[in-house]
Parts: C-alpha cells; structure tokens; sequence
C-alpha cells in the first residue's frame, strides 16, 4: 500500500522525507477507515474545495467564445495568478476526447439495472468519461491548462457498488504521455498522473518537479482541472510559440486507472505577456550559507501573471562520497509582512568536473552523474520561485528540509528584496520551524503550510497547536 501512496503523492514538490510522513498519515487514516463496512475509504483522498461556479465569458482572437472556470491555476500547490489573467487566457474550442454523448444525470427509472458483473466491467472502461481541453494561459513562466471531466450517471452508478446512494468516485488525476501498463491485472500509470513529460515541438521534455495539478468538483460526475507546468527559457529557449502534444490520456478514478482514446494537441503562444514583461536588475549580492557554497538571487522577472525569481547557486569542492547538495524551498512576504502563495522549484543543474567537463543534469531532483567517483567538481543549480506580483519592498525566505533523524524544515535565510532600487539583502537565520521527531511547529512553519499545501498543517501532519501568546 505504501508503494500506491507513493505514486498518488509524486506529484507533489517536497522532499521525500515529507511524503513519507503524508504517507503514514494517510495509510492510518485507511486502516480507521477500512473498519467500517462500506468502501468510503476512497474519500481518503483531499478533498479540494469546490468553487462557486462564476463563469465569464472571454473571447480570444481567431476562436470562439469559450466558458471558462474563474479559478485559473494550480492554486493548491502554491500556484497565484494576477487578478489580470483573464486578458491573457486563450479558449481553445473542439478539442474533446472520450465518449462523445456523456450525460451527467442518473439512469432514467425505466433503465434496465446491469448485473454487478456489468458494472465491474463499466466501472474499468472508457465508456462514460469525457474528457475536454478547454483553454489555455501562458506567460515567461508558466503554461497551465484547464481541462474538464464528465462522467455520466451510469458510470457513477456502476461504482457505487456496496456504498450510500450519494457516494461519488472522486477523480483522483489525470495523465498525459504516461502510458497505462497493466500487471497482475491491475492497470496503472508509472507516474501516479505527475505529468513529468511534455512533448513541445516534437521533443520529450522531462520536468520532474516542475508541474502542479489541481482537481475542482464543479458538479455532479464533473471535474475541473488546472494542469501546470514551469517552462523555463531553458526548455523553450527564445521561442514565444510551440507546439504541445499530449498523448496516452489516462483518467484516475477512485483506484481504477482507465485510459481514454485520443489525445491533445495546440499552438501556444507567450507572446503576449512577454511583451507586457520585464526584468528587474539586482545588483551583485551573493550570500553564503555555509563554506563552499554561494546564492544569489540573480534575476527577478515581473510579467503580468505573477514576480518571478530566480536563484543561482554554485557548491565548490563537491566530492561523489559526499555531496551535499540542499533542497530548498521558498516563500515570498509581500511588504506588509503577509506570506503570499509561492511555488518554487528547481529546474536545472549542472557539474562541472576538476579536469573541466561539464554534465548538464536533465533531471535536477535525480543526480545521476556520468563518472561514479570524483573530486573537486563545481555544481551549479537555478531555482525559480513564483508568486502572484509583488511590487517594491518583499521578503523571499528560503527554507532547507532534511530527513536525519526525522523530517525536519530550517528556516535558513530571509532575502530583503527592494525592486525599486534593485537591491538584495541577505539574512541567516538557520531557525527550526517544524521537527516531524517532537511535532514541534511554530506559526511560521503553519504559514509555510497553508501556502504551499492549502491546509492547516495539523490536518495531515497531527501535531498539537503551540500554545499562544
């Protein structure tokens, strides 16, 4: 069990310390649930809050008027847009695959009633589910694009084998460029729906830990959801328009993995916000947190949608049996002092060897370097962090996760960043804020959570409220 938890959670951006202690929480939550008699335990799953349905409708040149839902972006992953984006979201009409003729209502009461063997059947095919592009947003940072499920009465009906008449099959993700394997007779993507490949003008593209997902019920058997991915110039270099292909859909319903014929595909362009973006100079401020390794937040870009930063660091006498390489995350404070939602990642690294050849890294959360034994390399890594824009004074803090002992997150630096002047300031810190060994958290931690998780962190991690004042 620990093994499926572990593929439903990849997607999420955290260090493999903090997954594990979601995936004790959740298995406990199971064994509890599996004590009752019917099959809720599929609630398991967070439920993500559902919106009201305020719907606007946008026109976009060259294509029809299209319904979009008002809660563009990733939010639950840390994902912010401006208030301004629905200037720079393009609907993208007839694109839809699956069965064509869903209907969301229940079965008339004169539909003859299938056998459970029939509804096992239903329950692992194709039949009954919809699946739509509806539009697309992208600036200098981001593509995310919105999508809509359907499922039709029958479908649910079928999995409400053994449960209360009002129980629905939560939609768990949905997958692209991930084909479904089958073992043993379980079928499943090896990605548990994470997204990682994108194929963009013909290319695979591999962005582990650089795509976040959010899943919306909007209604009866009908899902929205926001399906981002961080493209760097690193992946599209100085192209404004490509060409993305997405391929292998898959659907996760409850625990059956069921595959959809057809696929996506789209012109999209950046042009748009590019040209109402900038870039902000900062002057020279490399900081280091410890010998041997120097940050600096090298680049802040302002485009319409959100304030981009991003981090240059370089570790200097890296040796291959100790590489001590951080895992940092970031939270940016606006100048009231207010924690703001930040999605941050890493999105490359490279090692330069002591004999000077250098080894860009496609995957930067797995090292797997060329040479098994060496000394004296340079590492060299970008992070971006990410947040709905932020104007003159702002705090970027920079948090360090470790696993030894147990789980722990390190406020490590606050960089005081005035983009009026161009100026960085950096701060150390070094605070512990949460230790998963005692359960110790202090408000700070539960700021980070709420930004980064969408929840109290005394929801899934179970430690107790410090006392106030």
């Amino acid at each position: 069990m620990e093994e499926k938890y572990r593929a439903m959670l990849s997607k999420i951006s955290a260090d493999e310390g903090f997954r594990q202690d979601l995936t004790a929480c959740l298995e406990k939550k199971r064994q509890a649930q599996l004590r009752q008699t019917d099959r809720r335990y599929c609630k398991m799953k967070k439920r993500w809050t559902v919106m009201a349905a305020a719907l606007a409708m946008l026109a976009c040149a060259g294509a029809a008027a299209a319904v979009l839902h008002s809660a563009f972006g990733a939010k639950n992953d840390g994902v912010e847009f401006s208030d301004r984006y629905p200037q720079y979201v393009e609907a993208i009409p007839d694109q839809t695959v699956g069965d064509p003729a869903v209907d969301t209502a229940p079965p008339a009461a004169d539909t003859p009633a299938r056998t459970e063997a029939e509804k096992l059947d239903l329950q692992a095919s194709g039949d009954g589910v919809q699946v739509a592009l509806e539009a697309c947003l992208c600036d200098e940072g981001f593509l995310d694009l919105q999508f809509r499920v359907k499922l039709s009465g029958e479908k649910l009906d079928a999995f409400r084998v053994g449960t209360d008449a009002d129980w629905e099959v939560p939609l768990t993700y949905l997958s692209f460029n991930d084909p479904v394997v089958e073992e043993n007779g379980v079928r499943s993507v090896r990605l548990g729906g994470a997204n990682y490949t994108l194929t963009i003008d013909g290319r695979d593209v591999w962005l582990r830990g650089r795509t976040a997902q959010a899943v919306e019920k909007v209604g009866v058997g009908e899902y929205v959801i926001q399906q981002m991915w961080f493209l760097g110039d690193d992946v599209l270099g100085d192209r404004d328009e490509f060409r993305v292909i997405l391929c292998d859909v898959a659907v996760g319903l409850g625990e059956q993995c069921i595959p959809i014929d057809g696929g996506f595909e789209l012109t999209v362009s950046r042009a748009k916000a590019a040209a109402a973006s900038a870039d902000v100079p900062l002057v020279e401020n490399a900081w280091s947190p410890r010998p041997g390794v120097t940050k600096t937040v090298e680049k802040v870009t302002q485009t319409p949608l959100q304030t981009i930063f991003r981090i240059r660091s370089v570790y200097t006498g890296v040796d291959s049996d100790q590489l001590d390489i951080d895992a940092w995350d970031y939270l940016v404070y606006d100048a009231d002092g207010q924690a703001r939602p930040t999605y941050s990642t890493r999105v490359s690294a490279e090692i330069t060897y002591a004999d000077g050849v250098s080894e860009r890294l496609s995957d930067p959360g797995e090292y797997d370097f060329s040479r098994s034994s060496f000394t004296g390399a340079t590492f060299v890594t970008e992070e971006i962090a990410a947040a709905a824009p932020v104007e003159g004074r702002m705090t970027l803090r920079a948090y360090e996760s470790d696993d030894v002992p147990d789980f722990r997150l390190t406020a490590v630096a606050a960089y005081r960043i005035d983009l009026n002047a161009g100026t960085v300031e950096a701060e150390a810190r070094n605070q512990v804020l949460y230790d998963a060994g005692t359960g110790e958290m202090d408000e700070e931690f539960r700021d980070y959570y709420r930004q980064r998780y969408g929840q109290d962190p005394e929801t899934v991690l179970g430690a107790p409220a410090l006392p106030q004042g």
